[in-house]
């Protein structure tokens, strides 16, 4: 019998992420890198996360905050403690929940069913989607807002604001 070669595993730009694989716990001090932070599904993370890009998977419940210094992408039915804060642009995946503010840079998609108990604020456009309920101001160039989603609170838009309808 031949042996078997053996492959070895390469990871493209490894050095570049903190990976946290699905199901991690962890219970002390907040993440911070000037890397991407990749969070997997069901995690629970009890501090605040602060890196380049940060992509928190479907699922997952980050105690504290988020901060990116790049774009922060938030997967379906999170549930995020405090602030969302990102330098570039951000996706809030469907029926997530952020108990505080939403502060993006750049633009800003928020999903359906999502409730976001702060203000929302954008340097470019914003699109609010079907069922989306945010407890506070939004504030942005542009907002795109579907008729069955829900502000409590003042719309600011200098580039106009647009009533999204089913078709």
């Amino acid at each position: 019998m031949a042996k078997a070669k053996r492959k070895k595993k390469r990871v493209e730009d490894w050095h570049r992420h903190c990976l946290l694989p699905d199901g991690t716990e962890l219970q002390e001090h907040s993440i911070k890198t000037d890397r991407n932070i990749v969070i997997g599904e069901f995690c629970q993370i009890d501090y605040g996360l602060r890196g380049a890009d940060v992509i928190v998977g479907d699922s997952t419940k980050i105690r504290e905050y988020i901060w990116a210094d790049g774009d922060a992408r938030v997967g379906n039915w999170c549930e995020i403690g405090s602030d969302v804060v990102a330098r570039q642009d951000a996706y809030i995946g469907e029926g997530a929940i952020i108990n505080g503010k939403l502060k993006v840079a750049g633009t800003l998609d928020i999903g359906e069913r999502v409730e976001i108990h702060g203000n929302v604020e954008s340097g470019d456009e914003v699109t609010i989607r079907k069922g989306a309920h945010i407890l506070g101001d939004v504030i942005a160039k542009s907002i795109r807002l579907h008729e069955d989603a829900r502000i409590d609170g003042t719309i600011q838009a200098p580039h106009g604001l647009h009533i999204e309808r089913e078709a």
